[in-house]
């Protein structure tokens, strides 16, 4: 059985670790040498030659072509100062706004939540309908805190966060939103 032409075929496909300039104009000659040394020489020494040539040839081949396209583009940027500032500062935008909105998906949405099981959080609050303009939930304060912490049989643990204001610098007008929270607590520890 003659293998020889379904081997030229399966270095014609290495080939394809080549840049696509290469490949025209010098394919058809190294699949015709490649031919002739699997008739005359050993066909291991022919494809260790092969893939020897792919690994060290190709990446440097790669390389050359993007050397000289950077080459050629940074000329044609270099003429028109006014287009390459507008086109790096829509770049730019693009860029920031990309990540800004990358950023926050993965905040809000892609990343759970740092607990082993996020299912089973649950939010507490103080029901409150003593004063009309005031919300009818309200954080707990300290004593409801400590009473559900020394008297539940459901929860394995709380933890107490507060919304307050906190001073950045020594400005009374920079005020930015703290949420200050206490470290888990266990009423009870699982059995």
């Amino acid at each position: 059985m003659d293998w020889r032409p379904s081997a030229v075929r399966i270095y014609r496909a290495m080939l394809l670790g080549y840049p696509a300039e290469f490949r025209h104009e010098y394919g058809a000659e190294l699949e015709r040498v490649f031919a002739e040394r699997m008739k005359r020489e050993s066909a291991r020494r022919v494809w260790w030659d092969a893939l020897l040539d792919l690994v060290l040839s190709a990446p440097r081949e790669h390389l050359h072509i993007l050397c000289t396209d950077a080459r050629y583009r940074a000329r044609l940027l270099l003429r028109s100062p006014g287009f390459t500032a507008v086109a790096v500062l829509i770049m730019a935008l693009g860029i920031g706004a990309s990540t800004a909105v990358f950023g926050l998906l993965d905040a809000v949405v892609i990343r759970s939540l740092p607990y082993g099981d996020p299912a089973r959080l649950v939010y507490a609050w103080t029901p409150y309908t003593g004063m009309r303009d005031l919300p009818r939930e309200l954080g707990p304060e300290f004593p409801d805190y400590f009473d559900w912490l020394r008297l539940s049989h459901s929860f394995s643990s709380f933890a107490l966060y507060r919304e307050g204001f906190q001073n950045l610098g020594s400005d009374e007008a920079s005020r930015a939103s703290a949420w200050p929270a206490s470290p888990p607590a266990c009423s009870k520890p699982w059995k």
